[in-house]
């Protein structure tokens, strides 16, 4: 056997390899009951990773990955936390079963890095506590309607150790103790720069970003007191139309209109619009509220651990193979 031919044959297979493994987005669509799986770099879709029927989840609204990297989807109308697997979609044992510790109406979770999971319950107007490998239930976090909490969203954990949730229904930004929960202060106040029905936020070069739902766009504001600092994405840019939560990789921010059923693209600095990455209705999008990036799976190919298959490993095959190939001479 040649070295040439195991070079070539090599380099076919990282190459093949490679074409399979980019980075994808996952789209919750509530109304539509599905989880859809789009090329990052095309938009087309790769596949119905969650689809209506294939398991509990009713209603999937918010996704994140569990500590154990299975995919987690919050079930709105179910009432659940439902684990899939992260490469697959195939349904696994729900993180948090339906109704598990009062929990109703699931829009928010965050894993915090002392080891319980805290997960929006948006009917009761509360932030309720778990065990983050187990899912058992424990306890109330933040308490009912405290600090004025109404139809909470998503919950982020700030540079300061607290905890900031989207009070949807008031149009605020509220802050909490990130241990114990006690309410602290309303940190963005409702109507500060136009915010209206606060959605998903992240803190991001010493801004807060927040998706304003009502507003059809992104505001941010400074990380530390709170005060309005600029409109990154404006009314309706690019014809955005009620987006939920956004994604950033790559220097690119997902969007997902759920008025358009699509995703566009922004610059995360500038907000500039860069086009539309998935057009409306797509492979029958509906409703879609969640959005979450599905890393490329790095598999066997991935010799030095980099979650990328590339020119490095190809090259530590071919160190490998050119030495079988000489001791079998």
């Amino acid at each position: 056997m040649s070295r040439s031919l195991v070079s070539y044959g090599l380099l076919c297979l990282v190459g093949t390899a490679v074409a399979d493994t980019g980075p994808t987005l996952l789209v919750a669509g509530g109304e539509g009951g599905h989880v859809l799986r789009f090329r990052l770099d095309t938009g087309a879709i790769v596949s119905q990773f969650v689809g209506r029927g294939v398991s509990d989840v009713d209603f999937p609204f918010a996704m994140t990955f569990a500590p154990d990297g299975s995919l987690l989807v919050l079930g709105w109308r179910s009432n659940a936390v439902h684990r899939f697997d992260r490469r697959t979609g195939e349904p696994l044992e729900p993180f948090i079963s339906r109704g598990s510790g009062g929990l109703d109406g699931p829009t928010g979770i965050l894993f915090h890095p002392d080891g319980f999971a805290l997960v929006s319950s948006n009917r009761t107007n509360r932030i309720l506590k778990y065990d983050s490998t187990t899912g058992e239930p424990l306890g109330t976090f933040v308490s009912p309607g405290s600090g004025g909490l109404s139809g909470p969203q998503a919950i982020t954990l700030g540079p300061d150790g607290r905890i900031y949730v989207s009070s949807y229904n008031n149009s605020q930004i509220l802050r909490y103790d990130g241990q114990t929960g006690a309410f602290i202060d309303v940190f963005v106040a409702s109507g500060s720069g136009g915010l209206d029905r606060p959605q998903h936020t992240i803190f991001r070069d010493g801004l807060l970003l927040v998706v304003s739902a009502g507003g059809d766009g992104v505001l941010r504001y400074d990380a530390t007191t709170g005060d309005f600092v600029d409109v990154l994405i404006p009314f309706q840019s690019g014809g955005l139309d009620y987006p939920h939560y956004m994604q950033i990789e790559d220097d690119v921010m997902y969007l997902a209109g759920q008025g358009n059923n699509n995703v566009l693209m922004f610059d995360p600095d500038s907000g500039a619009f860069l086009g539309q990455l998935v057009p409306p209705n797509a492979a029958g999008l509906n409703g879609p509220r969640g959005l979450l990036i599905l890393p490329a799976p790095a598999g066997d190919f991935d010799t030095d651990s980099d979650a990328d298959v590339d020119l490095a490993d190809f090259a530590a095959f071919q160190r490998a193979f050119t030495g079988v190939v000489q001791a079998t001479k």
